[in-house]
């Protein structure tokens, strides 16, 4: 896909697994709807791979949409910063003022070192 944009990074010895994707319409559609309040919505663990996989949404004038894919190796603080440092840096413009997640500790502290200072709201 010409108008996507990837990170991905494979395992190494000190490097973890980290894929973030996202297409042009989803980086748009961040872009208008993503300052006000986003959305990570984690699989926890309900996929086949058993790999850590999180959607970053909006809400639209149409519904709820995933503007980013997010991939890390562990579910732990330290893997999901990076991957939204990940997504921040394709988005350089992207500059939320609030996140809604699940009660998630390592959500939480991720995005609070991501972006400092942020309002979060836990449901």
């Amino acid at each position: 896909m010409e108008d996507s944009s990837w990170i991905f990074r494979p395992s190494s010895s000190t490097d973890a697994f980290l894929l973030v994707f996202q297409t042009a319409w989803q980086r748009r559609l961040l872009q208008l709807y993503g300052q006000d309040m986003t959305f990570p919505d984690a699989t926890y663990r309900m996929t086949r791979n058993a790999v850590p996989l999180f959607f970053v949404c909006v809400h639209t004038n149409s519904g709820y949409i995933v503007v980013a894919t997010l991939v890390t190796e562990r579910e732990d603080t330290k893997s999901v910063a990076e991957a939204l440092r990940a997504l921040s840096t394709m988005n350089p413009a992207w500059t939320p003022s609030a996140f809604m997640i699940d009660s998630s500790e390592v959500e939480m502290n991720a995005i609070a070192s991501v972006f400092p200072g942020l309002c979060m709201f836990v449901v």
